[in-house]
């Protein structure tokens, strides 16, 4: 018998996504993947060209969930506490990118408006927010 995850798994998630999640441990990592998986799937099938999986996309978006949603997963889950996390975390991750390794500032390729800030949390609030009920249901 193989003792690989079966597909659509919460395990195999979180196996798939385990360069992300790596150093996350336990159910941390599993809510993390499943999250990833689900804004994946949301993202490359998206018909909006803003919301296309994109460098920028990359860079913060992903690194922003493996900062968030180990924070979210006990507690209350209303949508003001999602939006403030994921929030917080795009925003370290933006400054992140005005530091290089040797903690020289400089100016990043790409700053996002407030606009595309706000716009980019609330759909990623929502989508954050239903991956984690789902999973809370399955498991």
């Amino acid at each position: 018998m193989s003792n690989k995850p079966k597909p659509g798994t919460p395990a195999y998630y979180d196996k798939k996504w385990s360069p992300l999640t790596e150093g996350i441990k336990g159910r941390d990592s599993v809510y993390t993947a499943w999250v990833m998986e689900n804004e994946a799937k949301h993202l490359s099938s998206s018909r909006n060209d803003e919301e296309r999986i994109s460098g920028v996309t990359l860079r913060f978006v992903f690194p922003s969930l493996r900062r968030a949603v180990p924070e979210l997963i006990d507690g209350e889950l209303n949508f003001k506490r999602v939006y403030q996390c994921l929030e917080d975390a795009l925003y370290s991750c933006y400054l992140e990118t005005f530091v290089d390794s040797d903690y020289n500032y400089r100016i990043p390729e790409y700053i996002p408006s407030s606009m595309d800030t706000t716009k980019l949390t609330l759909g990623l609030a929502e989508r954050t927010k239903a991956a984690i009920e789902s999973l809370r249901n399955i498991l």
